[in-house]
């Protein structure tokens, strides 16, 4: 026997089950999964029923089957009583802390999947046992072949697969566990538990996700420990003091965080830190926590290094502009007419071609209030719930960029968004992608619909989007870095399916997180295209933002990653708007010498 046990991490976690393939059995809803998979018919008839020389007498045949109807009354039975567990009693207020909520649904889940488990099981039993009743009735009438069932044994059987199956196991531990969980927390709703050993446990336990490779872990619950262990000891006293000396030492191209080795040394002996990876937990936790801070204690830091460093581009100074251009000569071009509005909202109607001081306007104030309607939280919020807060603040700031920058800034926006518009909706052939990296059919279809065809290319662009949401500037690189290797694995895909066959893909078994064998000149190109196609709100800003930052050693594939995201902002922000939507310039016959503009005379300074 097998058991089969559906896992899945995850706070939404829904119980499913497959489709019942079983004739016997009860039926089940079509997505559900079967814990247990059951044996054919034949299997138990051969197992519990055995074929004998002895002949037996109808009183014997009787007995047997009276036995076996009884055993099945009791399965029915089992089948609706469920298994009773001792839970806590649930409070119904609104002021619980997530993780005592999270406590809750658990033991909920649990106590559905044992119920739903339970009822599986014992109606496939009962079916199994009507089933050898039918065999040994067939007997009794027959008289031809004479059998017996092992009685004991079937019924041992089932209680042993029952009983040790993982889910009947291990539900009473996990029940122990979050019931004890929420009684030591229901005490103080406030806070979650985050004495010190609590937080010693949670970083020697996220020590194992550390990548040496990358040197970066992702964020985990030892942040959110240790960011409520400093609220409780002193309310970030420390952390401000040193942000406040970070932002009077930095400049608009450097920002200093050689002060945080003093808080590592200090939590380092706190927490007695003896492991280096442990070592790493607690210096991305504080990274982390001085950025939150940052972001709440100079909401307006996003602007005034966007706008000091728009101010010190002089005009003489040329742009940097990779060597290797993706964008040739004769490259179609798609006109500004067939190009959608993706700003095109009762509230903003921006226009490619025409754009006037109060569309951009327009446009500005309706990623304004975008970003509070999702984003925002109320002032009430739990002051421990750390990361809303951070959010909330992190959007405000995004706010007041749109809405008091420069007019140099906020043309550099504007135009940023309309060269996106525009790239997302270009095939991989007017980008003169390699068409040695692409499937033959993909070339000529607009990039728009070759990512919503594309789980891998719609992926990446989730984690270039998902940076406009981030506060920490390693957090933001490694969506960047996580991006390059969904479109690294793409590109393996289309250059597998070209040398074996479409579908081969599927059964690949080396298929790798990095192909390592893509150069720039054929990545860059097609993340430009991916970045038109969702970017972040605020990519002008984060882009400065990450290069700024300094003192902290960097894996050169994370090194590689911050400047691919910088060098694809500059570069879209090199394209002329001009040369690509006026229709007077573009005709259909026309061989175009530079659509795009991208000759160093004619770059946008």
């Amino acid at each position: 026997m097998t058991i089969y046990y559906h896992k899945k991490f995850s706070y939404n976690l829904l119980i499913k089950f497959f489709r019942n393939f079983m004739q016997f059995a009860h039926p089940l809803p079509k997505d559900e999964v079967m814990f247990y998979q059951f044996s054919d018919m034949d299997c138990y008839g051969k197992s519990f029923v055995l074929q004998t020389n002895d002949k037996y007498s109808d009183k014997f045949y009787d007995s047997q089957i009276s036995s076996l109807e009884a055993l099945c009354d009791v399965y029915l039975n089992q089948m609706n009583s469920h298994p009773a567990f001792d839970i806590p009693n649930i409070p119904k207020s609104r002021n619980i802390v997530p993780s005592v909520r999270y406590c809750y649904y658990k033991i909920e889940h649990i106590i559905e999947k044992v119920s739903l488990y339970n009822t599986h099981f014992y109606s496939n039993a009962s079916n199994i046992v009507l089933y050898i009743i039918n065999i040994l009735r067939e007997c009794k009438e027959t008289k031809k072949i004479t059998k017996k069932c092992s009685f004991n044994e079937l019924k041992n059987f089932f209680d042993s697969e029952f009983m040790e199956s993982p889910i009947i196991k291990k539900a009473p531990i996990k029940l122990q566990y979050y019931s004890k969980y929420i009684e030591r927390h229901l005490k103080d709703e406030r806070f979650i538990d985050s004495s010190e050993e609590i937080v010693c446990q949670a970083i020697s336990s996220f020590a194992n996700i550390y990548d040496k490779d990358t040197m970066f872990i992702i964020p985990n619950l030892a942040d959110e420990l240790f960011n409520t262990f400093v609220y409780l000891e002193n309310g970030y006293k420390e952390f401000d003091l040193l942000v406040k000396q970070i932002l009077q030492n930095s400049t608009t191209d450097r920002m200093s965080l050689l002060p945080l080795k003093i808080l590592l040394r200090k939590y380092k002996q706190v927490f007695h830190i003896k492991h280096s990876v442990d070592r790493m937990v607690v210096r991305f936790s504080i990274i982390r926590t001085t950025f939150s801070r940052l972001y709440l204690l100079s909401p307006n830091y996003l602007k005034n290094s966007l706008q000091s460093r728009t101010n010190s581009n002089s005009p003489s100074t040329p742009k940097k502009i990779p060597k290797t251009n993706p964008i040739k000569k004769n490259n179609p071009i798609i006109r500004a007419t067939t190009v959608p509005n993706t700003f095109n909202t009762p509230k903003s109607e921006l226009k490619i071609k025409h754009t006037t001081k109060h569309q951009r306007n327009s446009k500005i104030e309706y990623q304004t209030e975008m970003n509070n309607i999702s984003l925002t939280t109320p002032e009430t919020a739990n002051k421990t719930n750390t990361q809303h807060n951070i959010l909330n603040q992190s959007n405000q700031a995004n706010d007041q960029i749109c809405n008091s920058v420069s007019d140099e800034v906020l043309n550099s926006n504007d135009h940023f968004f309309e060269v996106c518009e525009i790239l997302r909706w270009f095939s991989p052939n007017a980008m003169k992608i390699n068409s040695n990296l692409l499937n033959d059919k993909m070339m000529d279809i607009p990039f728009v619909n070759l990512v919503n065809n594309e789980p891998l290319l719609k992926d990446a662009a989730f984690f270039i989007s998902d940076t406009q949401f981030l506060t920490c500037p390693l957090d933001i690189i490694a969506s960047v870095y996580y991006s390059l290797k969904m479109i690294e694995q793409f590109l393996h895909k289309c250059s597998f399916e070209k040398k074996v066959g479409q579908f081969a893909w599927m059964f690949d078994n080396d298929k790798k997180n990095g192909t390592n064998f893509i150069e720039f000149d054929d990545i860059f190109p097609l993340f430009c295209l991916l970045f038109a196609y969702s970017p972040p709100t605020n990519a002008l800003a984060i882009g400065n933002a990450v290069m700024s930052f300094c003192d902290i050693k960097l894996s050169h594939s994370f090194d590689y990653s911050r400047l691919f995201f910088k060098s694809a902002v500059d570069f879209i922000l090199s394209y002329k708007i001009a040369n690509l939507i006026n229709e007077s310039m573009i005709s259909d016959d026309e061989e175009l010498s530079d659509p795009l503009g991208l000759n160093t005379s004619q770059v946008t300074e």
